[in-house]
């Protein structure tokens, strides 16, 4: 019981004290630098290996699973916030810069997912600092559609490209709707979609066939900051697990059509309709 009330008791705080920051930094923007700081110790406490104990232990408890919904809802809320407000105050000097220290990781990722020059790219949960979105456009020159439901984000998003010189289109039009989806030969998913399975769902309709989406999401106590995804068996879709033994505040699946998967290999594990 005492693994329940301190894991209770951390997730109680850590959402108090980011609610609070966020309304503090809608009264004066330099708070949210303070927010930010808030934001960044998230990943300490996701990757802590006694809090993750002490959250599998009680993850069925109703107490405990109120508190990281409402945790993960303030932690997505800082980070559309902080998007917004880096968006709305970014130089070029300071996009170019973010730009630079994330393309590393961000192009190690979308070498393995297989995108090249030739690649058509779209970005579902793009947000208003597009920096994944950005970083694929400008590095490997593919062409990239970011969307999301947020027209704010949308619009901020067009004059960060704008402003650094991007070619990358931005949208909120709906993916049943959007011609883009019909050529896209690659899709990723951000881990703040909260409707996974619905996006799938349309994915699955008006995709390519042979189209590879890398979907990433957060379980257990990574789910107070991304979304959950659970990777069960699926008749329309082979699901493929990357890099689930490496630490990270989110984990990756491979998702393709059934009938065009090919094996990229053998570490992974393979997720096929029972």
């Amino acid at each position: 019981m005492k693994d329940k009330y301190e894991i209770l008791l951390t997730l109680k705080v850590k959402e108090y004290e980011m609610n609070e920051l966020l309304g503090f930094a809608k009264e004066c923007p330099d708070c949210f630098e303070l927010l930010k700081k808030k934001l960044d110790e998230l990943p300490a406490f996701i990757q802590n290996g006694k809090y993750e104990k002490q959250w599998e232990a009680c993850k069925k408890d109703e107490e405990v699973i109120k508190y990281t919904n409402r945790l993960r809802k303030a932690s997505v809320q800082a980070v559309c916030d902080i998007e917004k407000y880096h968006s709305s105050h970014a130089g070029v000097s300071n996009i170019s810069s973010y730009i630079s220290q994330l393309s590393g990781s961000v192009m190690k990722e979308m070498t393995a997912f297989g995108i090249n020059r030739d690649s058509k790219v779209l970005i579902i949960g793009s947000g208003a600092f597009p920096v994944t979105t950005l970083t694929i456009a400008k590095e490997t020159g593919s062409e990239v559609v970011g969307v999301d439901i947020d027209q704010e984000a949308v619009r901020m998003a067009r004059e960060i490209a704008l402003t650094a010189g991007v070619q990358a289109e931005f949208t909120s039009e709906k993916l049943a709707l959007l011609p883009f989806l019909k050529k896209a030969t690659h899709i990723v998913i951000a881990s703040l979609v909260e409707d996974k399975k619905g996006v799938l769902k349309d994915l699955y309709q008006h995709a390519k066939s042979n189209v590879k989406i890398l979907l990433r999401y957060g379980n257990g106590l990574k789910s107070v900051f991304n979304y959950p995804y659970m990777p069960s068996g699926s008749k329309e879709w082979i699901q493929t697990l990357i890099n689930e033994d490496e630490p990270g505040f989110y984990d990756t699946i491979l998702i393709e059509k059934a009938g065009c998967h090919q094996s990229s290999g053998s570490s992974e594990r393979t997720y096929t309709y029972e």
